[in-house]
Order: C-alpha cells, then structure tokens, then sequence
C-alpha cells in the first residue's frame, strides 16, 4: 500500500480534479492524506464528499514554508513502506500510473522516484539549489524518516529569498548517503499532467502576500527588474483563472456527465494555457499510441478522443489521422470516413497527416484519391523527410501495379531505392519484372 500525501491551499477545483482522477486511475489499496491549510474557498466542504480521504486541518504556518510543513506534518501520519507527494493539481490521466512508480522504486532500491530539478538562480527568489520536484514524488518512508529528511525550504526571511526549496533536502540526503533515486522516464510522466502555480495564484491575491510582494520588489530590484515580477505575478493569477475553466471541463468528463465524443471545449483566450493545453493534448496522444501497441484500439480511440478536444490544429490532423485509421482497422467504416472527410477539410501540411490520407485512401482501394496525397507527399521535398518520401514512392509504385504501369510502377521503385537501397519489397519488384522482361 501506497500513502498519497497532498498540501491544499484554496485550490477547491483542482483538489476535486485531482481526487476524481486519482479514484479513478489507481488500483486499490492506497490512502490518501489531505493535509489544508486554512483554506476558505470551500475546500473543506468538498473533501466532506470523499469519505476516502484523511483530513487535516492546520493554520498560522509562516507563508514562505506552508507548503513543507503541510507535507512534513502529513508523513508523520504515513505508516506505509512509500509515500508519494502529490500536487493538488495534478491530474492523473491512465491506468497503472502508481503501480509503474512502485515498481521503479523496489527495482532499484530507490530512496525516490521522481523528476530532478537543476540549480536555478532568479532575480526575484534566490539561488535554488537542486532538488527532487514533489508535485509526484515517490519516496522510501524508512529513508526519509530515518535520515531526518524535511520538506520545509530554507527562506531567508531579512533577505526575502529562498536558499533551498520543497525537495532539496531529500536530495541532498539521498547523495550524502550513496542512496540510489530513479528519475522518471517520459512514458510514467504521461500518465499525470501538472497544472501548476495554482496554489501560487491564489497566495498571490491573499492580503498576507501583498506585504511579502512589497518587501521582494524593496529587495534590491532594479525599476525594470520590479515591472517584470508585477507582470510574472499577473500572469501567473490571470492564466490560472483560466487553468480552472479548463480543470473544470476536465471535472466534467471524470464524473462522466459528458460523452468525450460529444464533449466540447472552447475557452477565448488559450495563448495563457497554451502550454498547459499542448502538454494536455500531446500526453494523451501519446498513451493513445501506447494503447495501440498494446492492441487495445478501444482504450487508444478513447484517449484520441480526449486529445482532439485541445489539440492546436497541427496535433489535431495528427490525432484525426490516427483515428481514422484505427476506425478502418476496426471495421468502423462510417466514424473512419467521417473523420477523414473532418480530417481532409483541415487542409494538413505536415507531410506524415498527408502520407496518412494517403495510406487510407489505399485501403480503401481509392486508388485516385490515394495516388494524389502521395504526390503531394513527394513533391513538398522538404529537409529531413526522405524516409517519408521512400515510403510514398513505394505505395505509388504498387498503385501504378494495380493500373497495369509497370513501367511507371518500376520507376517510382527506383526512386524508392534511391532513398533506402535496403528496401526489400521495391526490391522485389524490380527484380520479378526485370526477370520477367528477359
């Protein structure tokens, strides 16, 4: 059994998206420990909902450690072998996500399993020495307690600036004592999505912050220096107003109340969560095509459904593409065309989405249709795309088979050697008609 531990501070909506997720995508048995800090915004009330969960009430913690403490004081309740930090907004998006972490961390011994920050220097914090993120962070509870390890930061409070940060410590310990830690690789950090500086944004706007705000700008910046940080705190209170929007769309499809095919997300300005709605989207295609590889078209066309509701207009073609042709294989013969025609009114320029079409359209025997993507495939030419290219001159040759233009079709054979002399099927070709020609 896993202790999941999570710092709240008045982020009711992505608390409540998080919690959903987490029932949604863990395998039992877990805990979960929500440790708030004097939260007004109606958090406490929502976590009344999930019975599930261990509640812990706490306040008058100084502003620049609340974060720590919260956790610190949550690990002295945890009574299982791990403990895994977790962000308040944080989403998790598949299955397997904490037993994969597990896993990691008895194979190797591992003081934690997470991802590393670097040294930061910043005008407005301080110097941040290394340290293990702890927005997902899995740790060996008999290493952090027997070692004295904290989540609290050093804050210089004369100077304003942090000296160490969330996770430093245990970082620290893990070198000192020759302690292995293991870093997540890419596909484990598919399966959560980090919203992030929810719980900054809304510290922001507390009264307690306006006099710490006044003190950092007091603290040696330079006129510039102090108009850049008033415009990174706007940002970062403006963009996760937005950020809520988005999480509650999210909290939608959890509960389920809307189909993901019929659901439908359109927020004015997406260039504040830009990011956030790109490392959506593109997570989500990524474990669609991990289902794929695992011949699971159902779970894939699911997670490709999700990623078309964010994704810009180049990831969205690739999303369509993807899932026509999935609706081929499965023999699902309207939603394939249906999304092709969708796919095919988006006017894609990424040559990949065009080889796509064209394949598809080869499937089906439109053979026409097919040899006019391909074409258009072979004439972008652009740097970098000769693999591609190979490809297309391969399927036009077979199309000029199928016509009966064995002459044609020997060409584009050529063609396709000329960019992979290893390729054995235009190798084939040429070699049965040259034979037969003789």
């Amino acid at each position: 059994m896993v202790t999941i531990i999570i710092a709240n501070e008045n982020t009711r909506e992505a608390l409540h998206l998080c919690l959903l997720s987490i029932q949604k995508h863990t395998q039992k048995p877990y805990r979960v420990i929500v440790v708030d800090n004097s939260s007004t915004d109606g958090s406490l009330n929502l976590l009344k909902r999930f019975s599930w969960v261990k509640t812990i009430k706490v306040s008058g913690i100084k502003l620049g450690e609340r974060h720590g403490k919260a956790l610190d004081l949550a690990v002295n309740k945890v009574r299982t072998k791990y403990f895994l930090a977790l962000d308040s907004d944080v989403e998790i998006l598949d299955h397997n996500w904490l037993d994969d972490m597990v896993a990691k961390i008895k194979k190797t011994d591992a003081a934690f399993v997470g991802e590393v920050s670097p040294k930061l220097k910043t005008a407005y914090w301080g110097n941040f020495k290394e340290r293990a993120l702890p927005y997902c962070l899995l740790v060996n509870t008999k290493f952090f307690k027997n070692n004295n390890c904290t989540f609290i930061p050093k804050y210089n409070w004369k100077q304003k600036t942090y000296q160490s940060d969330v996770g430093a410590d245990i970082l620290l310990k893990a070198k000192k004592t020759n302690s292995p830690y293991c870093i997540l690789d890419q596909s484990l950090q598919n399966k959560f999505l980090h919203y992030g500086s929810m719980t900054a944004a809304n510290l922001f706007e507390n009264k307690e912050w306006e006099e710490e705000f006044e003190a950092h700008l007091n603290n040696g910046l330079s006129a510039s220096q102090k108009k850049e940080f008033r415009n990174y705190i706007l940002h970062v209170i403006k963009s996760s107003k937005k950020k809520i929007s988005l999480i509650n769309h999210r909290i939608d499809l959890a509960k389920n109340n809307t189909p993901v095919e019929a659901c439908d997300y359109t927020l004015k300005d997406t260039l504040l969560i830009k990011s956030t709605l790109n490392n959506l989207s593109s997570q989500l295609f990524c474990l669609a095509e991990n289902y794929l590889q695992t011949k699971n078209s159902k779970a894939s066309i699911q997670k490709l459904q999700e990623a078309i509701i964010y994704a810009d207009p180049e990831l969205k073609c690739q999303v369509l593409a993807k899932l026509a042709s999935i609706y081929w294989e499965d023999k699902m013969a309207k939603n394939s065309e249906r999304t092709l025609k969708t796919l095919i009114n988006l006017k894609p320029k990424n040559p990949e989405v065009i080889y796509s079409i064209g394949v598809l359209f080869k499937k089906k025997n439109d053979f026409k249709s097919a040899e006019t993507y391909f074409n258009k495939v072979v004439h972008a030419k652009k740097a970098g795309q000769e693999e591609i290219c190979n490809r297309a001159y391969y399927h036009l040759g077979e199309i000029a088979l199928n016509w009966g233009k064995t002459s044609r079709a020997m060409d584009f054979f050529g063609l396709c050697l000329k960019f992979n002399p290893n390729h054995q099927k235009a190798s084939h070709y040429i070699s049965k008609f040259s034979n037969h020609s003789l």
